[in-house]
């Protein structure tokens, strides 16, 4: 580490939700790894209060205010506390959060090129239309920089016209320091205290429609695991509860878990499962790849988007939009111990490949380069 100190400046609101989602994931472990920087002093600005899970570990000066909306928060008082903190360079982390009025250098990090794509069927109503495209001509037009997280979502943001080439740089993902092989005191309890005391086949996710969990669970049910559950971990969302009925009504309806665990249940339920199954039609990167390769945990996954560049050999891919076919990889995974320890050697060796540090130092050069242009 080296270079002048920097006082960076952090959109983070995303902190503030108590769910388990990647973005959050992806901004505590961030700001976690440039904590252990002298070249760094961050400022985190917020609306809310963090939640503390998110925040463990970040060395960091917390301005949080409030205003009487979202709009004056993000482009009235923002910028104005920004320079008042003498901030060199600011930083969104989950795909919006950069304020209209530009107080100073900015960086945003776009995570998927799901909803560039798919923004009329995602934002319905002219309201909320004006909201996404209020941020994202901010992104574009006040940007300095943009981060992404593949090779494969910077192609297609490029493509989609969402930023210059030159502007945009790639910095992979990767698991944070507590998923790891071996297993911790207390794992079996936080199984046992989720409800789970059989072998089982992991999900982590959403439920979102490109999260393909209905494909997965139709899959489970052709496939015929005899003593395996599938478990879905997952907030449950407004939806949820009607496709939940469907599921339990096929014939591994009992063999079915649904659950939302705390992040910190994560490392014990990669640890504890047989495979990951994951056959998102759509992935920017893929964020429990990598924490189940690091977990010892073998990878079944779709052959879509970004998930081949990440997983590489590491993982049996699949045509998700194949129900024979998926349900054929579930039952070959799960039923050829030899092929599950082949790829648990294989994914810690890709998962090594990934490094928070290494997540900071290229951050910190786009940064950097930021403030030079």
């Amino acid at each position: 580490m080296s270079g002048t100190r920097l006082r960076v400046g952090v959109n983070g609101r995303v902190l503030a939700t108590p769910v388990m989602r990647g973005l959050t994931r992806y901004a505590g472990n961030l700001l976690r790894a440039l904590s252990r920087r002298d070249d760094v002093e961050l400022i985190v600005f917020t609306r809310e209060e963090p939640w503390p899970e998110h925040v463990a570990g970040v060395r960091a000066r917390l301005v949080r205010f409030d205003a009487p909306r979202e709009a004056l928060w993000d482009d009235w008082a923002l910028p104005r506390r920004i320079r008042a903190e003498g901030v060199d360079v600011f930083h969104a982390l989950a795909d919006r959060g950069l304020p209209l009025v530009k107080p100073c250098p900015m960086v945003v990090t776009l995570h998927n090129s799901y909803e560039r794509t798919h923004w009329r069927g995602l934002y319905r109503g002219t309201k909320r239309r004006l909201w996404y495209w209020k941020h994202e001509l901010v992104n574009a037009r006040r940007a300095d920089a943009v981060v992404t997280v593949s090779d494969t979502t910077r192609d297609e943001l490029i493509a989609a016209g969402v930023c210059r080439p030159e502007r945009m740089t790639r910095v992979y993902l990767a698991p944070g320091p507590e998923f790891g092989p071996q297993p911790a005191a207390d794992d079996a309890a936080v199984r046992t205290s989720l409800g789970l005391a059989r072998p089982y086949v992991l999900f982590v996710g959403g439920y979102d429609a490109h999260k393909n969990v209905d494909a997965l669970v139709r899959a489970f049910d052709r496939a015929v695991l005899p003593g395996y559950d599938l478990v879905l971990a997952a907030h449950q969302g407004p939806e949820f509860g009607t496709a939940w009925a469907r599921w339990r009504a096929l014939a591994c309806g009992e063999r079915l878990h649904a659950i939302e665990p705390a992040p910190s249940a994560l490392p014990a339920l990669y640890r504890g499962a047989t495979l990951l199954a994951h056959p998102s039609r759509w992935e920017s990167f893929g964020l429990q790849l990598v924490e189940a390769m690091a977990s010892g945990c073998p990878v079944l996954a779709a052959d879509r988007t970004a998930v081949p560049e990440i997983v590489g050999a590491a993982g049996l891919l699949c045509d998700p939009e194949d129900p024979v076919a998926l349900a054929g990889a579930l039952a070959r995974l799960a039923g050829d111990p030899a092929l599950q320890a082949a790829l648990r050697e294989r994914g810690l060796a890709r998962a090594r490949t990934f490094d928070w540090n290494t997540v900071a130092d290229e951050t910190v050069a786009v940064y950097r380069r930021a403030l030079a242009a």
